[in-house]
């Protein structure tokens, strides 16, 4: 009889509910765990492709005669970037460029020393004038 005495008179154990701010951490806590593990499932799919050298293909185009004049079309940036560089190397009397944007970066630092390197030579034929708009 004692013990049940004790028993009724032992205040109950409330269930604690959880506070707004823990519900929100561990939601939080979990929304990073599920970021985690996507971005190593895409590491992981990434490493296993298999990519060609060059993702699209680029088939060399043909010089065509229009008139007294050769036209070549390009259609990758690099080939075109190439053979403007080999064409002001081989310039002998002026060198014509017209670009839109001029950046500095590692193409455009190129064409900056082929053509300073150009302009160095000293050629007595050679135009040297550049005109840009800022």
């Amino acid at each position: 009889m004692q013990r049940k005495e004790q028993i009724m008179n032992h205040p109950k154990r409330q269930r604690r509910r959880p506070s707004l701010m823990r519900t929100v951490l561990r939601m939080t806590g979990m929304l990073v765990a599920l970021q985690a593990m996507i971005v190593i499932v895409l590491q992981v799919v990434s490493a296993q492709r298999q990519r060609p050298e060059r993702s699209f293909p680029h088939p060399h185009l043909d010089e065509v005669s229009v008139g007294a004049n050769c036209l070549q079309i390009y259609d990758d940036g690099r080939d075109l970037y190439d053979a403007m560089l080999a064409a002001i190397d081989t310039a002998q009397e002026s060198i014509y460029l017209e670009t839109y944007i001029w950046k500095d970066d590692a193409p455009g630092r190129e064409f900056k020393e082929h053509l300073a390197r150009k302009a160095a030579e000293g050629h007595g034929k050679m135009t040297k004038k550049l005109v840009f708009q800022a």
